[in-house]
């Protein structure tokens, strides 16, 4: 399957996720964005996508599973904690804060960093530190249940501790299950 083809499924897939939402949420006036309340739920998510996709060499597939708390930490935070792994063997674990925004008709961006242990596998060479720091954002939409469905895209480097940090950009398709 081509990039241009994933990225056409993944736009289907939330195009009826969104199609799905109940009629008065999408036509009642929209709130400016804000913080989501203390009260979010909490979230296991599910994710697959396409690993280093800025790059033409050792593109492989990611699976991830994550997961985040919905009590508040400092304010608008909350944390997460994830694994990932590709299908050239790479492996992340790592844990960081994040922040939910609600911009309204159910849809939410959530921005999150974090730290953790990387282990290189046939992938594309991210440096010589095992520690790597993950950043990025997520746009989804909340169902009735609490449940989301979104896309998640962030970068994964070593933030400039070697000499040689190019870094990765990944694309994911997430499902997070509200318990």
């Amino acid at each position: 399957m081509t990039f241009g083809q994933y990225l056409g499924m993944i736009a289907s897939l939330v195009g009826f996720a969104l199609a799905a939402a109940p009629a008065g949420a999408q036509t009642a006036a929209s709130p400016p964005p804000q913080a989501e309340s203390p009260a979010s739920p909490d979230l296991l998510v599910f994710s697959a996508g396409a690993y280093n996709i800025d790059r033409n060499q050792r593109d492989s597939a990611e699976l991830g599973l994550q997961y985040r708390n919905g009590g508040a930490l400092w304010g608008i935070f909350h944390w997460h904690v994830g694994v990932l792994g590709t299908t050239l063997g790479s492996k992340y674990a790592y844990v960081g804060p994040l922040a939910d925004f609600n911009l309204g008709h159910g849809l939410f961006l959530t921005l999150s960093t974090a730290g953790g242990a990387y282990q290189r596998g046939g992938d594309y060479n991210l440096g010589s530190s095992a520690l790597m720091f993950r950043s990025g954002g997520e746009i989804a939409y909340q169902f009735d249940t609490l449940s989301r469905l979104g896309l998640d895209f962030y970068h994964i480097s070593d933030g400039g501790m070697s000499s040689r940090n190019p870094g990765e950009e990944t694309l994911a398709l997430a499902y997070g299950l509200a318990f």
